[in-house]
């Protein structure tokens, strides 16, 4: 008789927008937690997390064998690319496990700054298909692929056979427009979703 193909148990990624979050997600068993700075984040209006209580959610999450990735998950106007290599520099000194990034040039600055980092390319970068999975991994040297919320479970089944380690979200917000593509909050009321600041008009 053969003997059944184990398969691989996913990672558990959870939200921790703050610190009450975050004692959530790793009390109910979370194998790791996704948290922001105070800039470079698509939840600027979250709790978040200053340099003193980064360091803090860092030790605590290790703790309890969880693993802390940072989002710099906006796209990044020229103006602010050393700040935010410098801000991903202060997260890996204070022992982020990965950071999550949407912006292209943002991934290959910090993939030359910071020899070794763990780069995982965010849902904002909206990747669809086969071969952006296959670029972002040999152009951009992401060791994960985050997949556009919008994809049916057929379509995440073909980016997960390339090989990639490939993340999903099973929960949370939909958009009416494709996952990092939508400019109606900037357009109708001056805010962007694409700098984290999105007024989710289309829901009103």
């Amino acid at each position: 008789m053969m003997e059944k193909k184990k398969r691989k148990i996913p990672e558990l990624l959870v939200p921790a927008g703050g610190y009450e979050q975050l004692r959530a997600a790793v009390a109910n068993g979370a194998d790791a937690v996704y948290l922001s700075g105070s800039s470079f984040n698509a939840r600027i209006n979250a709790d978040n997390f200053n340099d003193e209580t980064l360091a803090d959610a860092v030790r605590f999450a290790h703790e309890h064998g969880v693993r802390v990735h940072v989002t710099l998950n906006t796209l990044i106007r020229e103006e602010e690319r050393e700040d935010a290599v410098r801000f991903a520099e202060k997260c890996r000194d204070l022992g982020a496990d990965a950071l999550i990034v949407a912006d292209a040039g943002l991934a290959c600055a910090l993939r030359a700054a910071i020899p070794g980092v763990e780069i995982h390319l965010s849902t904002q970068a909206g990747v669809h298909s086969e071969g952006a999975v296959r670029l972002a991994a040999d152009e951009l040297g992401v060791e994960r692929v985050t997949t556009a919320r919008e994809l049916a479970v057929d379509e995440i089944a073909a980016l997960c056979a390339t090989g990639v380690p490939i993340e999903v979200f099973c929960h949370g917000a939909i958009c009416i427009g494709y996952s990092g593509a939508c400019e109606f909050s900037a357009l109708r009321r001056g805010r962007s979703a694409m700098r984290g600041d999105c007024t989710q008009p289309c829901r009103l």
